[in-house]
């Protein structure tokens, strides 16, 4: 395993961070850093080799991530204002 000496740093929302535990758990992985460097390198491997279907899939499914937070904040602000 080579030496890493670059770091990138990514500013999270909680709700982004815990997200992101969660598969790191689910997914077995050590950590995020290790959670991480795995899916930039699916990403790239992505680009690299598949067709722009493939790619467009890949931003659908990220599109759709974003969606469903969304949604789940906008329930979360209407169950407030239904108790309030």
């Amino acid at each position: 395993m080579s030496y890493k000496s670059k770091v990138i740093s990514v500013r999270l929302s909680d709700e982004e961070y815990r997200e992101i535990k969660t598969h790191c758990v689910d997914l077995g992985e050590v950590n995020i850093s290790e959670f991480a460097r795995a899916a930039m390198a699916q990403v790239m491997s992505s680009r690299n080799n598949q067709s722009a279907t493939s790619m467009i899939e890949l931003k659908m499914a990220a599109l759709q991530q974003r969606l469903d937070r969304l949604e789940e904040r906008v329930d979360r602000i209407v169950a407030m204002e239904a108790s309030a």
